[in-house]
């Protein structure tokens, strides 16, 4: 005789225990947690009475994107951005995109640039971990001033 399921009881992994089929859970913190469900029946062997099942749970923290400082460079003088100071606690960044703000885009961690035209232009660094997950990217962004070339 199998019985009649009469309980259920959540361990979230995380210091919630909540009892109940049907149970919504939000984690706080990024981090795996093993979660357990223990199950109460009127079997009568003592082998079948509880059953507890476990899952790992892994919740994924959104990367933090770095593009560095503002900086200010002349007409076509070549310059470095480098996005190497971002990071992801889970591990290693998937991919860096650069939106240069002069249609323009480039993709890798520090990547070599010149502007044709003086001004004003608002660099965009995206970041992703790779995950697929909506929290799973994360920007920065700077500014670049362009001057014109000084006479000689």
């Amino acid at each position: 005789d199998g019985g009649v399921v009469t309980g259920w009881s959540w361990d979230f992994g995380d210091g919630t225990l909540v009892d109940g089929a049907l149970q919504k859970h939000t984690f706080e913190k990024a981090g795996t947690y093993r979660v357990a469900l223990t199950v109460d029946s009127t079997a009568k062997s003592d082998d079948c009475h509880m059953i507890t099942g476990y899952q790992l749970i892994t919740v994924n923290a959104a990367p933090v994107a770095d593009a560095g400082d503002d900086i200010v460079v002349g007409v076509n003088e070549e310059f470095e951005l480098d996005g190497s100071g971002s990071s992801d606690q889970e591990g290693a960044i998937a991919s860096h995109v650069w939106d240069l703000g002069d249609g323009t885009t480039a993709e890798g961690v520090a990547i070599r640039h010149r502007y044709a035209e003086p001004g004003r232009y608002e660099v965009k660094l995206t970041v992703s971990d790779g995950s697929g997950l909506s929290c799973g990217t994360a920007s920065d962004t700077i500014r670049v001033k362009v001057r014109e070339r000084e006479a000689y």
